[in-house]
């Protein structure tokens, strides 16, 4: 008994670890094949459930390399931004979901990869290994989807970004694709397990190049800055679209 004890205590490296979340969240050819087809009932649910308006998006959006920032105040609004991408583009854009929130059930961590793509983050510390996925993605054509707001808008208005987003795009220099989001706060706002119909609207503005946000401004605050500002004046704009329409 003695023997076998020392045993299995010094031979204990031998057996494999339990898989970490990024091992959990890999494609394969199953999920390649279903998301884009999943995608055509998200665009169907959308079109018609919502309403939804999509302006200022341009076809060459789908095959170039983007970090898309955007306002978040919804579960709605990852799957709203895919859907407007075309469908041989969708298994080439990934999000970032919260470690500690999307990875604690199974059945949330499945649903979310299959329908968002999602590349996992530790909120609590600097996740090298996440950085190092989004690079890749970048590096191959992919795109990410980040919210610089670091969390769902409690009252539907835009919160000061984080200065993190400052800091990927000075590691990835990638161009930058600023989108604005309307409606999902009403239909689906944080505590609501199901959405609720009502129109929605998405605002695309021009793509932000890494050359001209860091050619004159070294300072990341500031660059973050910059990047809030930007949102704030698309929402303001697709405001403009709406009111003239009325007119």
């Amino acid at each position: 008994m003695e023997l076998y004890k020392s045993q299995q205590e010094e031979n204990w490296w031998d057996f494999e670890s339990s898989p970490s979340a990024y091992d959990l969240v890999g494609n394969n050819i199953l999920t390649k094949f279903l998301r884009p087809l999943f995608y055509l009932f998200v665009r169907f649910y959308f079109n018609v459930y919502h309403k939804l308006k999509v302006r200022g998006y341009k076809p060459y959006y789908s095959r170039n390399p983007y970090i898309i920032i955007a306002n978040h105040s919804s579960h709605l609004d990852t799957p709203l931004i895919i859907s407007c991408f075309s469908l041989d583009s969708v298994n080439k854009i990934r999000a970032i979901a919260a470690l500690d929130y999307f990875f604690s059930n199974p059945l949330v961590r499945i649903s979310t990869h299959l329908l968002c793509n999602i590349i996992p983050i530790n909120r609590k510390t600097a996740d090298l290994t996440s950085i190092g996925m989004i690079s890749k993605l970048l590096q191959n054509g992919g795109s990410i989807i980040i919210f610089p707001e670091g969390t769902r808008s409690g009252n539907g208005k835009i919160s000061k970004f984080k200065p993190g987003i400052s800091l990927l795009i000075k590691r990835t220099k990638a161009e930058v694709l600023p989108v604005y989001i309307k409606g999902t706060y009403n239909c689906m706002r944080r505590g609501m397990k199901f959405p609720r119909r009502g129109p929605l609207e998405i605002q695309f503005g021009f793509p932000l190049k890494y050359d001209k946000l860091f050619k004159n401004e070294k300072n990341y605050d500031k660059i973050t800055d910059m990047l809030y500002r930007e949102i704030i004046e698309i929402s303001k704009l697709l405001n403009r679209k709406e009111l003239n329409n009325e007119l």
